[in-house]
């Protein structure tokens, strides 16, 4: 079915449930509103075998280009079979100009994205080779480094200090280091729980999306 692309339309991200990412992006386009839902190909072995499934490359989202300000299409996308939110609810926010264009001219004819796994990898740990980052446990907490190099099969990472004029490589567990642009420890403890709590999270949902899409178009 034809989209109903106006000049006036911009990119929204949308969540879904789980697995359901390509068939609301079909629902929508069935509906007039144009779609792109990203797949990747992801191997597993299960039992001894090895096992290639497609998946949603960003997973539980798909992205709808419509007019955020007109309340009847964000009701038809809100609707959709699948679809349990908008990123910026009642008033979308809006993906960065040319962002989702620059992931539809990598995508093959079936949405599908191959040259993906480096980048997919840096989101899951937040930060990637060159990263300032903040050391989290041991007599180094809270120290600022720069990421040299990253091993995800063995989950260490490798940073570089300062230590009075030395700059020796300290070696981490992954989840031992987070980029300098997260918050403290302290801070997310703030944040969670009641309403409030909820409203941070939703925030820090849309920024993470957001943020996600633009990083693996470097």
């Amino acid at each position: 079915m034809a989209t109903n692309t106006m000049p006036g339309d911009s990119w929204h991200v949308i969540r879904t449930v789980s697995n359901q990412e390509k068939a609301v992006a079909a629902q929508i386009e069935e509906s007039g509103i144009e779609s792109f839902c990203p797949m990747t190909r992801v191997t597993s072995v299960r039992h001894g075998r090895v096992r290639e499934t497609r998946q949603a490359l960003f997973r539980n989202y798909t992205f709808g280009k419509w007019d955020g300000d007109d309340a009847t299409l964000w009701h038809r996308v809100h609707d959709a079979t699948g679809a349990t939110g908008i990123i910026g609810g009642e008033h979308p926010k809006p993906v960065e100009p040319g962002v989702i264009e620059a992931w539809q001219r990598r995508a093959r004819e079936d949405g599908e994205v191959d040259d993906v796994a480096g980048t997919v990898a840096d989101l899951k740990r937040g930060y990637r080779v060159g990263t300032e980052v903040r050391l989290q446990k041991g007599r180094d907490d809270a120290m600022i480094g720069i990421v040299v190099w990253v091993d995800d099969r063995t989950q260490r990472v490798g940073v570089r200090v300062d230590i009075l004029g030395r700059q020796p490589i300290l070696v981490r567990r992954q989840n031992d280091v987070e980029s300098v642009g997260a918050p403290l420890k302290t801070e997310r403890r703030r944040s969670r729980g009641g309403k409030r709590g909820s409203k941070v999270r939703q925030r820090a949902f849309a920024n993470y999306v957001v943020s996600a899409i633009n990083t693996t178009t470097v």
